[in-house]
């Protein structure tokens, strides 16, 4: 019994404790699933957002690298005061102007018969383009504090590239060389942007990413601060700076890493923050570059550039191509579940589809902005359902829940077996070691009884003929229930070894059962059985071991004999059916409880109640008989007897039905 309560305590530790904290972080985790794969949609589209942005980046510069071509080209008509492009020479060009060294508009020339775009452009970008007017110059705030957002993190100074170098008066990204870095003081601005070009050229899609990973780290790394945050931003609004608000409200609950929100409006503060420069301060130190503007209600970008002269040539660029350019770097809306689009300083997609007119395009799943060059632009993408997160999460939930019914039941019912497996073990362990102690004082009893009446015959201590009878009876009497014991272990050994070998022979049951009675009925009328065999048929054949069949009708007696206290009655009856011999041992004992019917014919098995605890036996006569009948094709069997008792049931095939072995 310790044992038992040891076992289950330890198996309730290692299985059932483990059992249920799994099941509860399964639970959790099912309960967050809406939120993971939110997770993980917001992850994938983020990764394609900055594949995008990447590409469009890549455009502007080649947008850049085009129009310098195109000028240095000599494509352009330039006179001392006029600039006329050639229709044919670049899509991107739409209103071309040159301005003299210091500042002054060359061309268009106020007083020539201008169109009304030239006039509404000189009107807008005069003051500008001389120098008097300053327009906002943006740039990351993740390049511009890069530094004290690392120092604060404890992050690594070491760029993961050394060839990106992020120029804070700049609205666009520059490359240079270590080299390059150490002699930009010393060299002249022209042959820095003539190496700039070259090497530019060489640079793959791979750097450009490695930039673009750097400057997220270092937003990550903001984001993930939120008194950071505010500490930066507040730094960037008394240096001057200008902070601005996206137009977008991102629908994810978990944003990208460029999110932060602004308390007063409840909008997106933008990573973008802007100084405001003259057209001077912006061209100092540089030969050509493409500045933003943002006009009313609408947004041009200027490209201009430095001539030998020191004269200034430039452009507007054309808004159309540049939209379409940028367009064509979007992916083919094959996906039915997703639209990545670019939104425009308004907030608007650059093309509309008409199935698309209703989509609120201020509510984006995940957007991030694209440049400096483009300020408020943004990549966003837009779940076509807004049901996908959870009709996925759904799905995952059935599945998991599936998945745990599954493993609980396994783990469980596995312990069971796994508990039953040992609980049988230390059964059995038991078992044996009453068999042993059983077998023991089998042995003994015989032997010790033989040994006394050995003795006193040999004293010739009573030397009356009816007492000797008596005690060579008795002897005879324990020296074959020694050797019925001593059969029943070795015919066991050799049963579970599968070694014994039946002689099976015609054998006429009717006639075995005659032998065995009558050898049987003096010794068990002397101890006080009233004995009957009823034989219903003259003969019934059977091919079988002589020997082992007329052992297991003489365990079968032995046990009557045994568990018969006080009515004693024993009877055996023959009868035999169409393909059948039927052997029914019927007992007016103290019977066995059906609950341990099924247990009997185990091994070692013994019904271990106050009836009979103190009836000696070894656990092996009902498990040898079920071997051997088992053996022989047939089947043996218990049940109550309805008056009193039991009645075993041995059910063989016949001669000419033996046709299974």
């Amino acid at each position: 019994m310790k044992i038992n309560i040891i076992l289950m305590a330890a198996f309730i530790i290692a299985i059932i404790i483990p059992s249920i904290v799994l099941a509860s972080l399964a639970y959790r985790s099912i309960s967050h699933e809406e939120a993971y794969i939110e997770k993980q949609l917001v992850t994938s589209y983020s990764s394609e957002i900055n594949l995008v942005k990447l590409l469009i980046k890549e455009e502007l510069n080649k947008i850049e690298e085009e129009l310098n071509e195109i000028i240095d080209s000599k494509n352009v008509k330039i006179s001392k005061n006029q600039i006329k492009s050639s229709e044919d020479i670049s899509n991107l060009m739409d209103i071309a102007f040159r301005l003299s060294p210091e500042l002054e508009i060359l061309s268009p020339d106020i007083n020539d018969n201008l169109t009304e775009d030239e006039l509404t452009f000189l009107n807008w970008n005069r003051d500008f383009l001389r120098g008097k007017t300053p327009t906002p110059i943006y740039e990351n705030i993740a390049v511009a504090y890069k530094e004290k957002i690392k120092q604060e993190n404890n992050a690594d100074e070491k760029d993961e590239s050394d060839f990106i170098e992020y120029r804070k008066d700049s609205e666009y990204m520059k490359y240079f060389s270590k080299n390059d870095k150490k002699n930009a003081k010393t060299e002249k601005n022209s042959d820095i942007n003539e190496k700039y070009l070259s090497s530019r050229n060489e640079q793959n899609l791979n750097n450009s990413m490695q930039s673009v990973n750097s400057i997220e780290k270092t937003q990550k790394l903001l984001s993930e601060n939120k008194n950071l945050q505010d500490e930066v931003y507040e730094k960037a609004e008394k240096e001057g700076k200008q902070i601005t608000t996206r137009n977008v409200f991102t629908q994810s609950n978990l944003q990208n890493d460029s999110l932060i929100v602004n308390k007063e409006t409840d909008r997106e503060k933008s990573v973008f923050i802007s100084e405001l420069l003259k057209f001077n301060d912006i061209i100092r130190n540089r030969e050509h570059g493409i500045i933003p503007r943002l006009l009313y209600d609408r947004f041009i970008l200027i490209f201009w550039k430095k001539n030998p002269d020191k004269s200034i040539t430039g452009c507007l660029i054309d808004s159309d191509e540049l939209n379409n350019r940028i367009y064509s770097k979007l992916p083919e809306s094959g996906s039915g579940d997703k639209l990545i689009t670019v939104l425009n300083d308004t907030g608007n997609p650059l093309f509309i589809n008409e199935k698309d007119n209703s989509r609120d395009w201020t509510k984006p799943f995940i957007a991030n902005e694209i440049s400096e060059l483009l300020p408020h632009w943004e990549v966003a993408v837009y779940i076509n359902n807004p049901d996908i997160i959870k009709k996925k999460a759904k799905f995952m939930k059935v599945i998991l829940w599936i998945l745990i019914v599954i493993m609980l039941f396994s783990i469980l019912s596995g312990s069971a077996l796994i508990l039953k497996a040992i609980n049988y073990e230390i059964n059995q362990a038991r078992q044996k070691t009453t068999f042993v102690a059983n077998v023991s004082h089998e042995l003994k009893t015989p032997l010790t009884s033989i040994r006394m009446f050995a003795e006193m015959l040999l004293a010739k201590k009573n030397t009356d003929e009816k007492k000797k009878k008596k005690y060579l009876s008795i002897m005879v009497s324990e020296t074959e229930r020694l050797t019925r014991l001593i059969n029943n272990v070795l015919n066991f050994s050799k049963l579970e070894k599968n070694k014994n070998n039946f002689d099976k022979k015609e054998i006429d049951l009717a006639v075995l059962l005659k032998e065995i009675y009558n050898s049987q009925k003096i010794r068990l009328k002397n101890n006080g059985f009233q004995t009957k065999l009823t034989v219903k048929n003259k003969s019934a054949v059977i091919s079988a071991d002589r020997e082992s069949i007329k052992q297991v009708l003489i365990n079968l007696l032995s046990n009557a004999e045994k568990y018969s206290k006080d009515e004693k009655y024993i009877e055996i009856v023959l009868e035999k059916n169409d393909s059948e011999s039927i052997i029914q041992l019927i007992d007016r004992g103290i019977g066995i409880p059906l609950k341990y019917a099924n247990k009997i014919f185990t091994e070692f098995f013994r019904v271990d109640d106050s009836l009979t605890s103190n009836i000696r036996g070894t656990g092996l006569g009902l498990a040898i008989a079920k071997k051997i009948i088992d053996e022989h094709n047939g089947k043996i069997s218990y049940r109550l007897n309805e008056k009193k008792g039991s009645i075993f049931i041995i059910e063989l095939p016949l001669f000419k039905n033996n046709n299974r072995k």
